[in-house]
C-alpha cells in the first residue's frame, strides 16, 4: 500500500498548479488554515478536524489508481453499493446488455467505444456523488 501524508498530497495538488484557494473552495476548509498547514504552523485540534477534510479530497484524487484494470468495475460495484443501483440500470444508462456491461467492464480499453462509454460511466458517477454531498 502506498501511504504518503498530507504534506505530500498538497505538495503534489500545488505543484500541478492548483493554489490554497483551489482546495479551500473545494474542501469548505479556510485558505488560511490551508497555508498553515502547508507551512507546518501548530494547529488547533478543530482546524487538524479540519484538515481531514483536505486529506480525503487530496487521497481520492492521489491515491486512486485510476489506470488499475479494475478501476471502472470498482466504480460500478460502488455504485450498485451505495446507491442500490441495479446492474442493468447502469447497463440500460450505457446503452448496453448485462453480458455487454461485463465484457466492457473487463477489458474497457479495448471495448469498441470503451472511452465513450467510460466518460459516460464517469458522468453518471460523478452526478450521483455530487447530488448525494447535498444530502
Amino acid at each position: 500500500m502506498n501511504v504518503k501524508d498530507i504534506h505530500v498530497l498538497m505538495e503534489q495538488f500545488f505543484s500541478d498548479g492548483f493554489t490554497a484557494d483551489n482546495l479551500s473552495k473545494i474542501t469548505g476548509v479556510s485558505s488560511k488554515i490551508i497555508m498553515r498547514c502547508t507551512n507546518a504552523e501548530t494547529l488547533s485540534q478543530r482546524e487538524i478536524m479540519d484538515m481531514g477534510t483536505v486529506l480525503d479530497l487530496l487521497g481520492f484524487l492521489y491515491m486512486t489508481d485510476t489506470n488499475n484494470l479494475h478501476y471502472l468495475k470498482d466504480c460500478v460495484a460502488s455504485l450498485e453499493q451505495y446507491f442500490s443501483l441495479p446492474h442493468i440500470a447502469i447497463a440500460n444508462y450505457l446503452g448496453l446488455n448485462e453480458p455487454e456491461l461485463d465484457r466492457f467492464l473487463e477489458s474497457p480499453e479495448s471495448y469498441n467505444n470503451g472511452y465513450k462509454l467510460s466518460m459516460k460511466l464517469m458522468h453518471l458517477r460523478t452526478v450521483l456523488l455530487q447530488r448525494w454531498e447535498k444530502i
